[in-house]
């Protein structure tokens, strides 16, 4: 018996460096791969950088030009149906078929992201995804992209289905998908955030053709006090209400009597602290919707709960001529191509100083 022990040492020592050199090789490897993935999601453009751009440019004296109003209240789309009542969202009811709250639940959430989209646009979405949406990858960022409704057709829905399991980013409501609708899915949208996600600091609701430069909103949100009632985006003051029934922009005296428009957000892409969602959602029940979401939201909303809505120029609308430089110092642009979301994402960190034209 004492032979025996004594032989099964003299095993023991000689494997022993063996599954040393074994575990060390495993350990090496393994390290390679976090480094790997640090690398991939992790962008190289500071989110402090000393060059950037000055970023607060709230509440100046700026004004649509009248050229530009009239050309986009003349844009002729035929009328939108009546703005749907908000019986379609039941107070104390879910909206969506599929939640994954627990998503919301990390501690110190800095930022959700929440993207409304037609559900015909996958490939909008899947450029989402593979340019600015990797921050998602961050813990302290939330994005789903995107929020549908329901689909009629068998074949969309289970694109979507699958979609949706591929991606675990997608929120689809309890109500149709429609152009008339677009007013029940941002309100959707604001109960949603209310009910999972309000500690974190920020709400960005924005739009599938927008880019947003990650790292500039970063910058400008770390400049901004998430206690303050504001809402931040490109405002638009001083627009008299639309009544010509073949702009995009009417609003027959049903749903809104004034004869002006209350100070409000233009153009899709807005940024506010997560915890007033669920005080927007609840003011709502009381009110008849309109029709144009933006304007209900952080316009009549707004106004009524005395919150304050601040300019930023840095949330562009399409310029004329969009170069490097306008794409590193934006924080958002709007009417951008599913192509075009990959070139403003490579420029918005490694693009030079020539600003050259794209």
């Amino acid at each position: 018996m004492i032979e025996m022990i004594a032989e099964i040492r003299r095993e023991a020592w000689v494997w022993l460096p063996i599954i040393q050199t074994m575990a060390t090789f495993v350990l090496v490897v393994f390290n390679v791969f976090l480094i790997r993935y640090h690398i991939y999601t992790t962008p190289s453009y500071p989110i402090l950088s000393p060059h950037r751009a000055e970023v607060i440019l709230e509440d100046q004296q700026w004004q649509w030009k009248k050229g530009e109003e009239e050309t986009t209240s003349t844009s002729t789309p035929s009328p939108k149906p009546e703005a749907p009542r908000l019986h379609f969202l039941p107070a104390n009811e879910d909206i969506c078929t599929t939640i994954e709250p627990l998503i919301c639940s990390v501690k110190n959430l800095r930022l959700v992201v929440l993207i409304p989209s037609p559900p015909s646009r996958e490939g909008a979405r899947l450029a989402i995804r593979n340019t600015w949406g990797h921050f998602a990858a961050q813990r302290d960022v939330v994005l789903y992209c995107c929020l549908i409704g329901k689909v009629a057709n068998k074949q969309l829905q289970q694109q979507i289905e699958n979609e949706r399991k591929t991606y675990n980013d997608i929120l689809q409501l309890k109500f149709l998908d429609s152009q008339a609708n677009s007013i029940l899915k941002t309100i959707a949208l604001l109960k949603w955030v209310g009910d999972y996600c309000s500690q974190a600091d920020y709400l960005l609701k924005t739009e599938d053709n927008v880019f947003i430069n990650m790292p500039r909103l970063f910058t400008y949100m770390s400049s901004r006090d998430p206690t303050k009632n504001a809402i931040y985006g490109r405002v638009h003051k001083n627009w008299k209400t639309v009544r010509n029934v073949k702009s995009y922009y009417y609003l027959p005296k049903s749903e809104y009597k004034p004869a002006m428009l209350p100070r409000f957000i233009f153009g899709g892409t807005y940024l506010m602290p997560a915890r007033l969602a669920k005080y927007i959602y609840y003011y709502s029940l009381n009110r008849r919707l309109i029709r144009l979401a933006d304007l209900f939201v952080t316009g009549v909303m707004a106004e009524h709960l005395k919150i304050e809505r601040l300019n930023n120029r840095l949330f562009h609308f399409p310029p004329k001529g969009i170069t490097s430089c306008t794409i590193q110092n934006s924080i958002s642009i709007r009417q951008v191509t599913e192509e075009k979301q990959f070139l403003f994402w490579k420029e918005s960190f490694y693009g030079n100083k020539s600003c050259k034209k794209l």
